[in-house]
């Protein structure tokens, strides 16, 4: 090895020295050439007057194939060598070498599922799907704590803006089923059994009812069916209740809204004027002038009836006796 590498240096030191004199006597023929002392000396003479610079030349060029055969030509002509045999060396690397790089491998491959599942996770929050979940073996990393973190917040901030919207939904309704009603109350002007049918129909119509009544106070302190719609039909119905008698009369009695829900048909024939049908809500809400019960507003449905249904007919309900007792009495 070490002979091969001193006639490799000889080789370059010769190949160095070749160029480099060819190139310095090439440069001081053409100076020479140009020069004033052509004809007063010839070109030998001309060069022992330039001999040092000539020598400062020369040694540049030496200087300058060397520096490019270090950082140019020797580390090219390693990496095809070790593209050739590198079958050969890495025969000789030790065992350790082999389990460090398994190592590696393995943590890079194991950093690249992470990632990929940190990606999917962040893609999830993108879409909103708060389903999505960071694979158990990854939690511990301090970045999936921090966007596990983060999915709650937005999680958190989504629920209250919908809460919230929702919320501005059902008061926008409730506040134009008022105003709606609001006209049939105000500007209706046929009798007081004409005039319920039609707030009726049209009330069942607005809150998804199935079937409605409306009682008020008679002159025997009895409350009696005004009307009464089930199935889009006008029911002919004379039924009274006594106050205290049913849950109609109940309501009455005790001024305050009653909610019932998956009653027997046994039950509807008993405690209601709807007829035989089974609906699955029933509601009565009492008709109050002046915070008193002059009647009672029963509805029903074949589904439960929303909280926002349920506050409308409290705000609806005493606009409506209002309207009653002032066409019973006028």
């Amino acid at each position: 090895m070490k002979k091969g590498f001193k006639i490799n240096l000889s080789v370059k030191l010769f190949a160095s020295l070749f160029v480099g004199f060819t190139i310095v006597l090439a440069y001081n023929y053409y100076d020479f050439r140009s020069s004033y002392l052509i004809e007063e000396i010839d070109f030998f003479e001309y060069i022992s007057l330039n001999i040092f610079n000539c020598m400062i030349l020369l040694l540049f060029f030496i200087v300058l194939f060397f520096t490019l055969d270090l950082l140019i030509i020797n580390p090219i002509n390693k990496a095809i060598y070790f593209d050739q045999h590198k079958s050969t060396l890495l025969k000789y690397l030790p065992a350790s070498f082999y389990d460090e790089t398994d190592v590696i491998k393995s943590e890079m491959m194991l950093q690249n599922e992470q990632w990929k599942a940190l990606d999917g996770f962040i893609h999830g929050l993108v879409s909103k799907d708060y389903s999505i979940e960071i694979p158990e073996e990854f939690r511990d990393n301090g970045i999936s704590q921090r966007l596990q973190k983060l999915k709650e917040v937005i999680h958190e901030f989504e629920l209250r803006d919908a809460k919230y919207l929702k919320n501005e939904n059902l008061q926008q309704w409730i506040s134009e089923g008022l105003g709606k009603m609001g006209v049939f109350l105000a500007n209706y002007n046929y009798d007081v059994n004409d005039f319920s049918n039609v707030v009726l129909s049209e009330l069942v119509h607005y809150i998804d009812a199935s079937a409605g009544a409306i009682y008020f106070k008679n002159s025997n302190g009895e409350v009696q069916a005004l009307s009464v719609l089930t199935n889009e039909r006008f029911l002919q119905s004379n039924a009274s209740f006594l106050l205290g008698e049913g849950l109609i009369g109940r309501c009455l009695l005790e001024n305050r809204l009653i909610s019932i829900t998956d009653i027997s048909e046994a039950q509807v024939k008993l405690v209601s004027g709807l007829g035989s049908s089974k609906p699955k809500h029933i509601l009565y809400i009492p008709l109050r002038i002046n915070a008193l019960p002059y009647g009672v507003l029963e509805v029903a449905s074949f589904k439960l009836f929303p909280d926002n249904t349920i506050l409308f007919l409290e705000r609806f309900s005493d606009g409506l006796a209002l309207s009653i007792y002032s066409r019973l009495h006028n």
